[in-house]
């Protein structure tokens, strides 16, 4: 079995999102550990899909037969976790569901009429991005314009979820240039400077979660 640095790092988060799952429920958020499940989960099967002979089943060697169903599985969940955070009302909510039914429904199109099974789906990540940029800069202004009490927002842990989920979708935005970076072979230190970047934001995010399932749980034993 082969284990990426970065997999650690979600496999801890998952973890300590169980362990913290108490304080996860309390702030209606207990949906990350199935997040975090189904990343660990096309992470693991894609670093070892030739190793463990998937390939042979699939009758291809890429690994995007991994890859574009979990962009179809996680999308929904990831809008989810967004409705919790930002708890909308009233017609703010019907536009943000209807938002969500929309994107999932061009994310589907695209995987099965579009750039198909067999192709990774750049559009329907990029359009993942661009939502994830979108809702978690709009979390983040919603926390800085709190009124009703007063806030540390090192403190909070949305603040800590969306911030590098921000970061995280940004860095994403290199998977529009991936075919670019593949033809040119662009390296760093000998590795693919995708590899590289995406591999670093991994890190980053899965140790900003983890934080912040730490104080989802502090904050429910008070």
């Amino acid at each position: 079995m082969n284990i990426v640095y970065y997999q650690y790092f979600e496999y801890a988060s998952f973890i300590i999102a169980i362990m913290c799952y108490r304080g996860l429920k309390t702030l209606s958020i207990a949906w990350f550990i199935a997040f975090i499940f189904l990343e660990c989960l096309a992470d693991t099967l894609g670093e070892n899909y030739m190793r463990w002979g998937l390939n042979t089943l699939t009758k291809r060697d890429e690994d995007y037969l991994i890859y574009n169903p979990y962009l179809i599985l996680s999308t929904p969940v990831l809008l989810y976790l967004f409705g919790k955070m930002l708890n909308l009302s009233g017609r703010q909510k019907k536009i943000f569901i209807f938002s969500c039914v929309l994107i999932v429904t061009l994310i589907i199109i695209n995987y099965v009429a579009g750039e198909g099974l067999y192709n990774f789906n750049t559009r329907s990540l990029l359009l993942i991005a661009l939502s994830t940029i979108f809702l978690s800069v709009f979390v983040l202004l919603k926390l800085s314009m709190e009124e009703n009490r007063v806030i540390t927002l090192f403190k909070e842990p949305y603040f800590w979820i969306n911030a590098f989920l921000l970061l995280f979708a940004l860095g994403e935005l290199v998977l529009g240039l991936q075919g670019y970076i593949q033809v040119n072979n662009i390296q760093v230190f000998g590795q693919s400077i995708y590899t590289l970047i995406m591999g670093i934001l991994n890190v980053f995010l899965s140790s900003a979660l983890s934080f912040a399932f730490i104080l989802c749980q502090i904050s429910a034993s008070k």
